[in-house]
C-alpha cells in the first residue's frame, strides 16, 4: 500500500500534534511542582540567612571591646567573604 506524500503530509502532521500535546501535558503538571520546590529552597536560604545575619550582629557587638578583638572581627569577615565564593 503505497501513500500519497498528501496522506504522509497529514499522517505527520497528526503524529507532530500528539506529540505536542503530551509536551504540553507534561510541562503544565510538572512546573507547578517544580515552582513549588523552588520556591521552598529560596525561602529556606533566606531564612538560614537572616537568622545568620542577626546572630553576627550581635557578637560582633559583644566583641568589639578592644582594639584586637576589632582586629579579629575584621579578618574573620575577611576570611567568611572568600569561604562564601568558593
Amino acid at each position: 500500500m503505497a501513500r500519497s506524500p498528501k496522506q504522509l503530509e497529514l499522517k505527520f502532521a497528526e503524529q507532530l500534534g500528539m506529540i505536542i500535546t503530551t509536551l504540553r501535558v507534561i510541562m503544565c503538571s510538572s512546573l507547578p511542582l517544580l515552582s513549588y520546590f523552588m520556591g521552598s529552597i529560596t525561602q529556606l536560604f533566606v531564612s538560614k540567612a537572616a537568622s545568620q545575619s542577626h546572630f553576627s550582629i550581635d557578637c560582633e557587638e559583644n566583641m568589639l571591646d578592644s582594639v584586637s578583638n576589632a582586629a579579629n572581627v575584621a579578618a574573620q569577615k575577611h576570611f567568611r567573604q572568600i569561604q562564601h565564593m568558593c
